[in-house]
């Protein structure tokens, strides 16, 4: 999927969620904490050696997610999700870990809300991305990690399907901006560039379950 799809499916689920909100008959449902937890691919395609030209992982990899938020009102939520990867990729591990923290805004309305043990949440999450990556060095160099920390902003959207009031189930795609610096390595006692640096773009695509207390 090409970035300008993904950022025009991504806005108008922000769109729709500035439009004037309907007040909802349940007013005070959808307040308290919640725990989810969630996984589905993840595009990371910015671990290429630049000095083999080898890309070290995959372009799509595996993520977990475990979020944590509290719906102060029913419409507003402060949300905490933290992400897990790894590869073996062939005795040359990856790992990434990351948070990304921001308000959680549900769009209510009524016709969405009135089934009788359901209720659909569409939502949208603008937020900061934090995120750790520890990368294989080059195969020349005498140090084999390289670790690389990045930081951001991201947006998330999706729909989230509250059951009987506790159990949660839905999706959500993200897309984060994340900088990482230019990491370079000694090799033949010059130092050599292994991975670019800059802002790089990150797509994900996950589904969720999990728990509204």
């Amino acid at each position: 999927m090409v970035y300008g799809l993904r950022f025009t499916v991504l806005l108008l689920i922000v769109f729709s969620i500035t439009l004037p909100t309907p007040v909802s008959s349940l007013e005070g449902f959808y307040e308290g904490p919640y725990l989810t937890f969630s996984g589905g691919i993840m595009q990371f395609d910015w671990d290429v050696n630049q000095n083999t030209g080898v890309e070290e992982g995959r372009t799509w990899e595996p993520i977990l997610h475990l979020g944590f938020g509290w719906n102060v009102t029913d419409w507003l939520a402060p949300e905490l999700n933290l992400h897990f990867y790894t590869d073996s990729n062939g005795g040359r591990r990856e790992y990434i870990a990351g948070a990304h923290f921001g308000p959680a805004l549900t769009l209510l309305i009524d016709p969405f809300l009135n089934f009788k043990s359901l209720r659909i949440l569409p939502f949208v999450k603008p937020g900061f991305t934090f995120q750790a990556a520890s990368l294989p060095g080059d195969p020349s160099a005498n140090d084999n990690r390289l670790t690389n920390i990045g930081y951001g902003g991201g947006l998330a959207g999706g729909l989230r399907f509250l059951y009987n009031e506790y159990l949660y189930f839905g999706f959500e795609v993200q897309e984060d901006f994340i900088y990482h610096a230019a990491k370079n390595q000694l090799i033949g006692g010059a130092a050599t560039l292994i991975y670019n640096g800059g802002f790089k773009r990150q797509f994900e695509g996950r589904a969720m379950v999990g728990v509204h207390f």
